[in-house]
Order: C-alpha cells, then sequence, then structure tokens
C-alpha cells in the first residue's frame, strides 16, 4: 500500500529556554516502523505558517496530503509561539483563506488544543468547502501530552488506510471511532469529513 505522506508544520511548546517538547520523535517512529513518510518544518509566526502552507499545496509536496498543524490552541485560533500575540496567533478564518481552494484531496489534522471547542459544526463545514479539503480533525478541549501523543500515533497511521476520496474518509473517520471510541470521547476528538 502507498503511504500518506504526513507534512508537519509545529510551533512552539515551551516557555523555558532549551525545551525539546516536539512531534518530531512521533513522526519519526511513524516512519521508521510505519514507512509513513513525513516532511517536518517550525513556525513561530504567521508568517512563517503562511510562507509553509504556501509550499505545502505545491505540485512538489503531493505525495504529503496530510497537513499536521502542531501547536497550542485555543478556539478558533492557532498559538504558534510564546512571544509576540498578535505574530503568533492565527485565528481559523485566516487559515481558511490561506488555503483556499488548494486543499483537493487532501487532511488536515490540527493537533492543537481546544481549537476546536466552541466552533459550531456548520463552521467546519464551510471551512472543507472553501479549502476543498476532504476532512479536518482535532481536539475540542485541553489534552495532556502523553494521551494525546498515543492517539496522534494511531491517528496518523489509521489516515493510511483508506483512499483519499470522500468516501474513503467516511470510512477512516468510522474506524476512529471503533478502534478508539474511548480515547477520542475523552480527548473530545472531532473529525468533520465534506460532503
Amino acid at each position: 500500500m502507498s503511504r500518506k505522506g504526513v507534512y508537519c508544520i509545529e510551533g512552539e511548546w515551551g516557555f523555558m529556554a532549551g525545551d525539546a517538547t516536539s512531534v518530531l520523535p512521533l513522526l519519526e517512529l511513524l516512519r521508521d516502523v510505519e514507512g509513513i513518510p513525513f516532511s517536518h518544518r517550525d513556525a513561530v509566526c504567521a508568517t512563517a505558517l503562511r510562507t509553509l502552507l504556501d509550499q505545502w499545496t505545491k505540485a512538489k509536496h503531493r505525495a504529503y496530503p496530510i497537513l499536521h498543524v502542531a501547536c497550542h490552541g485555543k478556539a478558533g485560533h492557532l498559538v504558534l509561539g510564546i512571544g509576540n500575540k498578535n505574530e503568533s496567533r492565527v485565528c481559523i478564518d485566516q487559515f481558511e483563506e490561506w488555503l483556499a481552494g488548494k486543499c483537493h484531496r487532501k487532511i488536515i489534522y490540527l493537533g492543537s488544543c481546544s481549537l476546536l471547542g466552541d466552533l459550531h459544526g456548520n463552521r467546519w463545514r464551510r471551512f472543507l468547502k472553501r479549502t476543498g479539503a476532504l476532512a479536518v480533525c482535532g481536539y475540542g478541549c485541553e489534552v495532556p501530552w502523553i494521551e494525546s501523543s498515543a492517539f496522534e500515533l494511531f491517528l496518523l497511521n489509521e489516515l493510511q488506510v483508506n483512499a483519499l476520496t470522500v468516501s474513503g474518509a467516511r470510512a477512516m473517520q468510522r474506524r476512529i471511532r471503533s478502534r478508539n471510541n474511548q480515547m477520542a470521547k475523552r480527548l473530545n476528538f472531532k473529525m468533520m469529513v465534506a460532503n
């Protein structure tokens, strides 16, 4: 089976100098054990995120149809860095605008606490329609690092199984719920699939 690459953009996690917290070891484990290719990039401000999103949507990254944005979050906002709040925060409206029409046959995983929390399902359906993505998923509450990391390994592996079609994404969604429903509920994991 052909593996779907993961294009990961990671924000800054720690507030202390030398904090080495990162999703990189998880991606390396998936590559080494399951053969899932990945590209890992850092972004601590909106400008860097936009540049990396532009790169991801280019033909040269076609082998990486899963976008994984790993950073802090608040309802409706990605929080990339610990510095200037205006430079490090990106609202979901801005994120959607940058990806408008560029996500055909792609899945977006927003690995951020609370990002999908207060936003209604209609908001995410609009996101899917405007970007053209097959699915968007993430968490609706604060999530503990270890438990969410374990779920992330499971999730990124499950996203490999079906074709990048609406019916394939729906099958992924059903399988995630049937195989790991308890953890998905605890993490308030949500996955919206395009119509």
